[in-house]
């Protein structure tokens, strides 16, 4: 049977394509490029994937311009969340018979096929600015010794890389890397490999999924120093839940021989995500949280320690493992009793160089902090009312964080939309909990 996977874009090229609304979004207008799919004949069924549904209006916006071309006879809309109530599954039910076809939804799982569509892919893959997609894909793209090209926003080629490029010297692989995008080739299938994990644990969990789908004993070597653990230990407990036997001692990984197996697995909530919420808590609103902190093995569930801390009085806490927090306690520990984090040295090579681009803004609403080569200084400061537009600087843990100011002072800010990227629904959730929130054109 034929398959084929497809995401939508806003990139324009010069393709076939339609054009179809994502109405609650800051960016409403979005393509699918269509070339793909009309050249494939007798597919009966298009499987529409989203990590969250609540009215389905985006899925029937697409699938009216597709039934406009091409006729499908079944389409599947996948979700991890669905909130679609039994009033709009007879509306969908509606549209189906008017469009003549049949639209069937699918909540709390999206349907995953195995690495084979690597094999499959005949074009490039846009992964935009997300440094972790193109980390995790990476090693997945070098299991099938085929010609990979990624593209992306120019920022993120920018970004380091340095572990693959040592990896590709070592053992030969193409690694060819440009502003336009990077293009990988080779054959990921060592017995015993070194791992840099001083710099980013996403190596590290890239390499271990990637080659836990190997069904042979395999040796992975640390470098001296691991940051961020805790993601390391959730990438091999994940893998043992679907049955790899796995030993992590000291700076030695071992992934017995032995094959993945299938089963269901539910996805906890983002504790850094979740941090940003619940700061609100503390600055005066009263926000119940659904979540399992004691359960969690999330390194940033120690979001809630260090915010007590804060809360306290003035101290120092290693960001080590937690950098992701940075910018959310620095936002905290202004308006209580300051903070001196440490260990921030990788906040420069994140989606912008996050402590001079928080600075920046925090000087918009005449705001403050000390940034010094590995630690940074923040004091308990007063907030005003920004006469300039706050930058996003296309980083969703700017746009978070000054949301979170802001709530305070008001004000305006633009590039909301690369919160996308880890919490598409942001703003859906601030204006729950009763934030007002205009979208502005300019």
């Amino acid at each position: 049977s034929s398959k084929l996977f497809i995401h939508t874009t806003r990139e324009n090229l010069n393709l076939n394509r339609i054009d179809f609304l994502e109405e609650h979004s800051h960016a409403t207008e979005q393509i699918l490029y269509t070339d793909k799919i009309f050249s494939l004949k007798n597919i009966d069924t298009l499987i529409l994937v989203d990590d969250e549904i609540t009215t389905a209006k985006t899925c029937i916006n697409m699938i009216k311009e597709l039934q406009k071309n091409y006729k499908a006879k079944k389409y599947v809309i996948a979700s991890i969340l669905n909130w679609i109530d039994e009033k709009r599954e007879e509306e969908i039910k509606a549209i189906a018979k008017s469009l003549n076809c049949k639209i069937e939804k699918h909540d709390n799982y999206v349907l995953l096929d195995s690495r084979e569509f690597l094999q499959k892919v005949n074009g490039p893959l846009a992964v935009n600015q997300s440094g972790s997609t193109l980390r995790f894909l990476i090693a997945i793209a070098l299991l099938t010794d085929k010609e990979v090209k990624f593209t992306g926003k120019e920022s993120l080629f920018k970004r380091p890389l340095d572990y693959y490029i040592d990896l590709a010297s070592t053992y030969k692989y193409l690694f060819n890397l440009s502003n336009d995008g990077l293009v990988v080739k080779g054959l990921l299938n060592q017995d015993f490999i070194e791992v840099q994990s001083n710099i980013s644990s996403q190596y590290v969990s890239a390499i271990l999924m990637a080659l836990s789908s190997l069904d042979k004993d395999i040796t992975i070597k640390l470098s001296s120093q691991v940051v961020s653990k805790s993601y390391i230990d959730m990438t091999i407990d994940i893998l043992r839940q679907f049955g790899k036997q796995i030993v992590f001692d000291n700076f030695l990984i071992k992934i017995k021989k032995g094959k993945l197996i299938i089963k269901d697995y539910v996805v906890e909530q983002d504790m850094s995500n979740m941090a940003y919420i619940d700061c609100f808590n503390y600055l005066g609103s009263n926000i119940k949280l659904n979540h399992n902190i004691d359960n969690s093995i999330q390194g940033d569930k120690k979001y809630v320690q260090f915010f007590k801390q804060i809360v306290n009085g003035y101290c120092s806490i290693d960001l080590k493992d937690n950098i992701d927090l940075a910018l959310i306690l620095l936002v905290l520990a202004s308006r209580y009793h300051g903070v001196c984090l440490t260990s921030t040295n990788r906040l420069s090579i994140k989606e912008s160089d996050r402590a001079n681009c928080l600075k920046r803004q925090f000087n918009k609403l005449g705001m403050d902090f000390d940034i010094f080569s590995d630690h940074i200084i923040c004091k308990k400061q007063k907030i005003a009312k920004p006469i300039e537009v706050i930058d996003g600087c296309d980083d969703h843990r700017i746009v978070m964080a000054m949301t979170v100011l802001l709530s305070l002072s008001s004000g305006m800010i633009s590039g909301f939309e690369a919160v996308n990227k880890s919490y598409p629904n942001y703003l859906d959730d601030l204006k729950r909990v009763g934030a007002k929130i205009e979208i502005v054109e300019r």
